[in-house]
């Protein structure tokens, strides 16, 4: 529970930043910064799903 929180608050700390950037730059696509966390939200889903399974 508190890897996956570490990981949100890193995460957030670190990405925060690029999506302001992102957003404010009209070159990149709409949905850019919603596919980095897409991405993240799926690691952080996948490595509990493991830890979940290797706990049994």
């Amino acid at each position: 529970m508190y890897r996956l929180v570490a990981v949100l608050v890193l995460s957030i700390y670190l990405l925060s930043p690029s999506m302001i950037d992102s957003w404010s730059n009209m070159e990149r696509p709409w949905y850019s910064p919603f596919m980095i966390w897409l991405t993240l939200i799926g690691a952080v889903a996948w490595l509990e799903h493991k830890r979940s399974s290797d706990d049994l």
